[in-house]
């Protein structure tokens, strides 16, 4: 019987995609129709690829082969010369990873993830791994995203640092509170332009010789010629820059960005970069300095600076664009595209499918990065609105009118008799608890005068959960999930 599901369902998948895929897109159609698009989402969604199977749902279409398209295609691609002058290079000592670590690795990558150059897939290797073989394969594989853990550079938080954006934003916020109002205080958050396409191959080889020479083989493997990128009929040539697909992607343009930020050093308050962001801070002199430092040695991996989309933030409360007032502009901008996900699940005409994709793509997992950066006052509007968003698209895919105390039920976790559909605006101040004392630790190294004041959502937080699971003030080394189990036993004794 399992073998005769597994060759249906194959036989299944080749024809969606033989159908879908090919026969639907013809010369000029890019843009698949209504029924297609919920097949194709349906049939993602019943393959567990639930990401895919939203985006399939809500991403606009590809744009259709064109002389201008491809244009502009050509001018993100910037070329340059042979890299024929490096040599080859010299085979480094592999790093000797543990089997579980290396297994841990592969299972952590996402479902239907985009294969490498080697043309093997996240599943294919998660298959094998499944398989009697499994001991010889992990041994003979190692795991690029785990050499990123042991080659990170402290002032780079985009690599190797757990919840490196969160930490970047805490830093960030609580330096611009502490020095509300100063005369003399700056920050600038600097973004290069076409980053990862531009930067210069030559240099990231060099850098990775020096610094990685474990992962100069695949480094070379990789980079060491052109990148054929196929648009229509068309190729285009990439000879700069780091690929889409390639593990060690982050990792390689660290390396490379890592000597404009120590030409940076100097007596600053802050100074990071997560990816291709910097973020530089302190008194006005030393901040223009370091910017001018970093700017020349940038420009010689091939990194120019984009002033449009560059900032100079003044830490005062009335314009600071992480103030309350920032908050709730940058809020109402995002607002369309947060409710776009939620929304389209009401136009699935398969409920369950619908639902699904509520539960996991759709609802609070939309809004958990910001609730874990930003305090919950500040967007609590907006969480509310969403939350009322979620709960017109269950009665819309339901065709039911749900009472408060059927809502509140349905915010709870499925174990709990629940839809999972939690609510953004009772677990904010637990997400922002949990990951400000998560990260307190790192952002303490970027900036060594960090602080933060939990003291307001700790008492929204105490005072929704039972006397029992109540945190004190400065609490440490609490987890979200902990926190919200909380929150749904004591939501769960209240409506019963």
């Amino acid at each position: 019987p399992h073998r005769r599901r597994a060759v249906a369902f194959a036989g299944l998948r080749v024809s969606a995609v033989a159908w879908e895929e090919l026969a639907t897109r013809r010369p000029g159609h890019t843009a698949l129709t209504a029924a297609a698009r919920h097949s194709h989402c349906k049939r993602l969604a019943a393959e567990g690829d639930l990401a895919r199977a939203c985006t399939a749902l809500t991403a606009p279409p590809a744009l259709a082969p064109s002389p201008d398209t491809l244009v502009s295609l050509q001018a993100k691609h910037p070329q340059a010369p042979d890299l024929s002058a490096l040599g080859s290079p010299r085979p480094g000592a592999v790093p000797d990873f543990e089997i579980e670590a290396v297994a841990q690795a592969v299972q952590g990558f996402k479902r239907g993830s985009a294969p490498g150059p080697s043309g093997l897939r996240a599943d294919h290797l998660r298959e094998a791994l499944l398989s009697a073989h499994a001991d010889e394969v992990a041994t003979d594989l190692t795991g690029p995203r785990v050499a990123g853990l042991l080659l990170a550079s402290a002032s780079e938080v985009g690599v190797g640092v757990p919840s490196g954006c969160d930490v970047a934003v805490h830093a960030t916020r609580a330096w611009l509170h502490h020095n509300s109002g100063h005369a003399d205080k700056i920050l600038v958050k600097l973004d290069f332009r076409n980053a990862f396409n531009s930067v210069d191959r030559t240099a990231l080889l060099r850098a990775v010789r020096a610094d990685s020479p474990e992962c100069a083989c695949w480094a070379d493997w990789c980079y060491g010629c052109s990148s054929r990128l196929l648009f229509g009929d068309s190729v285009i040539q990439s000879t700069c820059g780091v690929q889409q697909g390639d593990p060690l992607r982050p990792l390689f343009f660290a390396l490379v960005l890592q000597p404009a930020l120590a030409a940076a050093e100097g007596p600053l308050d802050l100074r990071y970069a997560f990816l291709d962001d910097v973020v530089l801070a302190g008194s006005s002199v030393p901040v223009c300095r370091a910017l001018d430092r970093l700017t020349a040695e940038a420009a010689r991996v091939g990194l120019v600076l984009e002033p449009t989309k560059s900032e100079v933030v003044v830490p005062n409360s009335g314009i600071c664009p992480l103030a309350s007032c920032g908050v709730a502009a940058s809020l109402s901008c995002w607002a369309p595209l947060l409710a776009g996900p939620p929304t389209a699940t009401m136009e699935l005409p398969d409920a369950q499918t619908a639902l699904l994709l509520l539960r996991y793509c759709a609802s609070h997992v939309k809004l958990v990065h910001a609730a874990r950066v930003t305090p919950p006052p500040l967007h609590e509007p907006a969480l509310l609105e969403f939350d009322e968003r979620v709960r017109s698209c269950l009665e819309h895919i339901g065709a039911l009118t749900l009472t408060q105390q059927a809502w509140r039920q349905a915010c709870l976790k499925v174990r709990l008799g629940g839809l999972g559909l939690r609510s953004a605006s009772r677990h904010a101040p637990a997400a922002y608890i949990a990951y400000v004392s998560a990260c307190a630790a790192a952002c303490s190294q970027l900036d060594p005068n960090f602080r933060l004041d939990l003291s307001q959502p700790v008492a929204t937080y105490n005072a929704a959960v039972a006397a029992g699971d109540r945190v004190p003030p400065a609490p440490q080394h609490v987890r979200q999930q902990q926190l919200s189990a909380a929150l749904d036993a004591a939501e769960l004794a209240a409506i019963q």
